[in-house]
C-alpha cells in the first residue's frame, strides 16, 4: 500500500506528484470532449531560495509542507494540487463554468501563499507567483497547454513577482493584489 501511494504521490508534502499530475491533465483533455473546461495553475514560490539558504534546508521543507497544505484548503473535490519539484507547484481546476474561477483561484493563491508562516516562534515571508493557462476546445494539445502556464508563470515573476498572469494566445491579462 505504502509503496503504491509513493508512486503518485510527492514524499515531502504528501501531494500528488507528477505522474498523477499527468492522468488529472489527460482526464481534462478527455473531458473537452464533453465540453468541459479545465485550467491549469503553475505555482513558483518567491523568496523560497532566500529562506532555505538563510534557515537551512530542515526549515524550507517545512516551508514546503506548510505551502502544500494552504493549497489543499484551496482545491475543491475533484481538482488536484501537485508538487512538480523544488519549490514548484502545479493545480489542475477541472470543469470550471468561468475563466475568472481560474484568475480568483490564482489570486487566493498568492494571498495564501504570502502570508508569515512561522516556523518554531520565527516569522517567515516568502510568496508565490502564478501562470494560469485554460484548457478549452480550441487547445492544441497538452504540451501547449503545459507551456501557456509555464509562459505565464515566466510573465508573472517578470513583472516583479507576488502575481497572477493568466496566458492568453495574444494578450495576457494581469493581475495584482
Amino acid at each position: 500500500m505504502r509503496i503504491s501511494h509513493l508512486a503518485y504521490h510527492d514524499s515531502l508534502t504528501g501531494l500528488a506528484n507528477r505522474s498523477q499530475l499527468d492522468e488529472h491533465l489527460e482526464q481534462a483533455w478527455e473531458g473537452l470532449e464533453h465540453q468541459r473546461q479545465s485550467a491549469l495553475l503553475y505555482i513558483d514560490l518567491d523568496r523560497f531560495k532566500q529562506a532555505n539558504d538563510r534557515y537551512g534546508h530542515a526549515v524550507g521543507d517545512e516551508i514546503l509542507r506548510h505551502v502544500a497544505e494552504r493549497l489543499q484548503g484551496l482545491t475543491r473535490p475533484g481538482d488536484i494540487a501537485a508538487r512538480m519539484g523544488g519549490d514548484e507547484f502545479a493545480l489542475v481546476l477541472h470543469d470550471i463554468q468561468d475563466p475568472s474561477v481560474a484568475l480568483l483561484v490564482g489570486m487566493r493563491i498568492v494571498k495564501t501563499l504570502s502570508r508569515p508562516y512561522n516556523l518554531s516562534g520565527q516569522l517567515i515571508e516568502i510568496g508565490a507567483s502564478v501562470g494560469i493557462s485554460l484548457l478549452t476546445v480550441d487547445s492544441v494539445d497538452i504540451v501547449s497547454w503545459l507551456k501557456q502556464a509555464d509562459s505565464a508563470l515566466y510573465a508573472a515573476k517578470s513583472a516583479g513577482r507576488n502575481r497572477c498572469m493568466m496566458f492568453e494566445e495574444f494578450d495576457k491579462v494581469e493581475q495584482k493584489l
